[in-house]
């Protein structure tokens, strides 16, 4: 039976109404939530920081953490709170791929400082001012508006091995967030608070918030986190049920029989986010799907908006980074340990990338955890930042499979373990043919297959 089945007509559509409301307030309230467990802390860590500071990421991940760790890049995140002042963002000269993305309340990408942004690889400061602020932007110093007074600081550095970790360091100890009165001062980072009731898992703590209080920290904060200009029409239609700013959403104003389907919504638009590839057609490029590309710049598309947000803040946009993965062989059979498999380029059709810009493929466990997979050469992706020796016509093969290869096929064996496996390919500053499609990764080829066909 549908979960509206027993709804009237008048009941259906508030049903459809409340879960339109949702998903559109899902960007502001995973902010919320993410910046409470991400500043749950009296003094920064790797992964906690007070508002307007930064936690770095000091180490690269292993097979131990879950969540398709990125091997290729090491974090550095702030919750950003611009109600009192606006901040000042230093960025150190750096030497390679290094972006920080700003994103408002909602998900959106402001702008992007560094690689394939603003500033490049030069040190600088940039002004970030919410909706508040009133003062002058200091001579030299670019300015960045941002629409709501909670936001987002991403910061990825490029690693290229475990032996390269004092230079990223290097880079994170030279970037700081103060407040504009401090300008040209001295500045000490104020201790935060812990509230044990913040510390939970952001990514999925909101499957089991009731939507009376999804609805309360969406109305309580959105009155300093207004929605943006071309939403705010769209929004006045919630007011209807008590869903906007300063106003007070109560399950209990509707029937039994809708209070019960509308309680189900947050378990129901998790499962909506957590199958979006399925829902929504994605594109995919010889067995490849890529996530959207216009993930970080949605637009009104408010379903995307809240897939983009649903791990939390900081998506890139297409412009500064592309995501694709495949679970699937060229004949559409599962990727298995089983067997080994070849991802051949031809030559000159490695992925395209703009200066600065690399890319890799890394190997994960094919489940809804992402392990990397233990491996005796602890070895977890390939690509730019590797030596690989191409064939004599210029072309290269990369080998999966979890045997141990030819030692001559070393350096391009990416280790896969002995069950099924998910790869994903991360191309950095991609070049326009990616996003557009005229270049596609190629297919991965089982070996018994080319054999056959070499027969």
């Amino acid at each position: 039976m549908s979960e509206r089945e027993n709804l009237t007509e008048e009941e259906k559509k508030i049903y459809e109404g409340v879960l339109d409301a949702y998903i559109f307030a899902f960007p502001l309230v995973m902010t919320v939530v993410y910046s409470r467990f991400k500043t749950n802390t009296v003094r920064p860590t790797e992964e906690q920081a007070p508002f307007n500071q930064f936690a770095h990421y000091r180490n690269l991940w292993d097979e131990n953490h879950s969540g398709g760790s990125n091997m290729d890049t090491v974090y550095s995140m702030a919750s950003l709170d611009l109600k009192k002042d606006a901040l000042i963002f230093h960025k150190p000269e750096t030497n390679r791929f290094f972006t920080t993305v700003i994103t408002d309340a909602h998900g959106i990408c402001i702008a992007i400082i560094g690689s394939g942004g603003l500033g490049g690889h030069k040190a600088g400061d940039y002004l970030i001012a919410g909706p508040d602020f009133k003062g002058e932007t200091p001579e030299k110093m670019m300015r960045i508006d941002i629409p709501t007074n909670y936001a987002s600081a991403n910061i990825r550095t490029q690693i290229y091995n475990q032996d390269d970790l004092p230079n990223v360091h290097a880079i994170q100890d030279g970037v700081y967030l103060k407040p504009l009165q401090y300008n040209g001062k001295d500045y000490e980072q104020p201790e935060g608070s812990y509230f044990p009731e913040y510390e939970y898992n952001y990514m999925t703590v909101l499957k089991s918030v009731p939507i009376e209080e999804f609805f309360s920290i969406y109305n309580r904060f959105s009155v300093d986190n207004p929605p943006r200009e071309e939403d705010r029409e769209y929004a006045k239609e919630f007011r209807t049920y008590h869903i906007g700013a300063g106003d007070e959403f109560r399950i209990s104003d509707f029937s039994k029989a809708l209070s019960l389907k509308l309680q189900k919504i947050p378990e129901r638009v998790g499962e909506l986010l957590e199958n979006y590839g399925k829902l929504r057609e994605i594109p995919v490029r010889n067995g490849w799907g890529f996530m959207p590309f216009d993930a970080a710049k949605s637009g009104t598309d408010y379903y995307a908006r809240a897939y983009s947000i649903h791990w939390g803040p900081g998506c890139n946009p297409a412009e500064a980074s592309v995501y694709a993965s495949t679970s699937t062989d060229s004949e559409g059979r599962s990727l298995s340990g089983a067997y080994k498999y070849v991802i051949h380029f031809e030559k000159n059709a490695l992925p395209p990338i703009r200066e600065d810009g690399y890319w890799s493929i890394s190997v994960y466990t094919n489940d809804n955890l992402l392990y990397l997979i233990k491996n005796e050469i602890g070895r977890y992706k390939l690509g730019t930042a590797d030596e690989m020796h191409f064939n004599e016509d210029g072309s290269l093969d990369i080998f999966l499979q979890h045997e141990r290869p030819a030692e001559e096929r070393i350096d391009r064996w990416l280790p896969i373990g002995e069950g099924d496996f998910r790869l994903s390919l991360r191309v950095y500053l991609p070049e326009k043919s990616v996003i557009e499609g005229t270049w596609k990764p190629p297919f991965v080829t089982r070996v018994d297959d080319m054999e056959a066909k070499e027969r």
